[in-house]
């Protein structure tokens, strides 16, 4: 048994090196183009593909963008030589990542935040074995009568997600916090206790992210 479990962890040991080789090697490969210059407020990025994990390179219309209330959360845009721009979704792509004015890789993942099957995108701020995600929320009412990008500008509030290792992502909720995160945290003891006692809440759920990530499982 041990033996099995030593292989385990040397397969997924193997399998997170390799994509960070991936992702490391998407980066390095910068998107270069004469048009630059005419595409003010977009950023150098790339997507991957959910079908067959194609990388894609160019200049991503971002939401750090200087047109930002042309931002779509549910799709991307790209511009890239010679080619028309193309707008990808968030249902076709994986995920993507573009280059802050810092040179920090920033990266976005489809989410489905309402029972319409839609998807959104949704930024990831915290990387590790936990992350955490963040989207504006979206506004029902606001939803139906402008679309999402009128939801989104109409939402006085932000939805956090967070998630471990690849599983799906959990909201984190004010009301209900101590409960949804000590299940989500339930084969984690001292976590559970911790968010029990209250030392985490959903005001401090960002130090609860990095303290598991620093301590993990004991």
């Amino acid at each position: 048994m041990r033996a099995v479990s030593l292989v385990l962890i040397l397969l997924i040991s193997v399998s997170c090196f390799a994509q960070r080789q991936r992702d490391s090697a998407s980066r390095d490969e910068v998107y270069s183009d004469p048009d630059v210059p005419r595409y003010t407020g977009w950023s150098q990025g790339y997507v991957v593909l959910q079908n067959d994990g194609d990388t894609i390179r160019g200049l991503l219309n971002t939401p750090l963008s200087s047109k930002f209330w042309l931002y779509d959360p549910a799709a991307i845009r790209m511009h890239r030589e010679g080619v028309k721009d193309k707008r990808y979704k968030a249902d076709d792509v994986a995920f993507y990542e573009y280059q802050d004015t810092n040179g920090t890789w920033i990266r976005y993942i489809p989410y489905q935040p309402m029972g319409d099957g839609s998807k959104v995108f949704v930024r990831r701020y915290i990387d590790g074995k936990c992350k955490a995600y963040y989207l504006p929320k979206l506004n029902t009412a606001a939803t139906v009568l402008v679309g999402t990008v009128g939801a989104l500008l109409a939402g006085a509030d932000t939805l956090f997600l967070i998630q471990k290792g690849t599983s799906s992502l959990w909201p984190i909720p004010r009301a209900g916090f101590r409960k949804d995160m000590m299940e989500f945290f339930q084969k984690c003891p001292e976590m559970v206790a911790m968010i029990k006692a209250e030392t985490f809440t959903y005001e401090t759920f960002e130090r609860m992210v990095m303290y598991y990530n620093t301590h993990g499982c004991r």
